[in-house]
């Protein structure tokens, strides 16, 4: 299975020891993301996994772009760019105090790039499966729209999309959703949220069972619901929940 995930590549700084940031002297560097991290599972588990984002063009870009490629991850999907890379720092949590994460994301190359840097019929090809997360169409209206025009391609060649919402209400896109728009919602074949997740699809004044009208057919885990939508679209919606 050829799988292409799309999202952003990120710096963790995590504190040692459990300590707080307020206190901390040293902090561990590693490279991480939500797509980073579904990109390395996969590969390690055999797939073709190919990368596609746009990326600072110093070290730290560099050093994140071999992390996927230590791992069997294709970067040759990668733009590079002159713009800073995204951080988060991590308190690990410790007894009853919890782990506690804080984003730096504002005016990364992601959050600068235009829709237009993205060439779709090069990114896809060859690719049977398009993943990326709910953070990434919330990063810039751009990122809106770039995540649309590829989950369009996707359909027009009949490639499996998957969207993790992935809700994060710290993420740094404060005046955003961390979800994609419901207009979406017919070019996905899986939608995999939380409850928190389903919260962000709508403002907070619609009704959980109004909200559930948008994902007719729920197949309920331990910690979330899939949203398979090849059996959705075929299915009209028969009436109010």
């Amino acid at each position: 299975m050829n799988v292409l995930c799309f999202g952003e590549p990120l710096i963790r700084l995590a504190t040692s020891a459990h300590e707080r940031l307020e206190i901390a002297r040293d902090l561990e560097i590693s490279y991480a993301g939500a797509e980073t991290v579904v990109a390395i599972s996969l590969a390690l588990q055999g797939e073709s996994v190919s990368y596609a984002t746009k990326l600072a063009s110093n070290r730290l870009g560099t050093n994140a772009l071999m992390t996927l490629a230590r791992y069997g991850v294709d970067t040759s999907r990668v733009i590079r760019s002159n713009d800073r890379m995204g951080l988060f720092y991590t308190e690990r949590g410790r007894s009853i105090r919890s782990t506690i994460v804080t984003y730096d994301r504002s005016g990364t190359a992601m959050a600068n790039a235009s829709h237009e840097d993205f060439d779709w019929d090069r990114m896809l090809n060859g690719v049977e499966v398009f993943f990326f997360s709910g953070v990434i169409p919330a990063i810039s209206d751009e990122m809106t729209t770039a995540c649309l025009e590829g989950l369009r391609a996707c359909r027009g060649r009949g490639i499996r999309t998957v969207c993790d919402l992935n809700y994060r209400n710290t993420c740094g896109h404060a005046t955003r959703p961390s979800a994609p728009g419901a207009s979406s919602f017919p070019c996905l074949t899986c939608l995999s949220p939380r409850r928190d997740d389903i919260i962000s699809i709508d403002d907070a004044q619609v009704s959980w069972r109004r909200r559930l009208r948008l994902l007719p057919q729920l197949e309920q885990g331990d910690s979330c619901w899939t949203i398979r939508w090849e059996r959705v679209l075929s299915r009209p919606f028969d009436g109010p929940v």
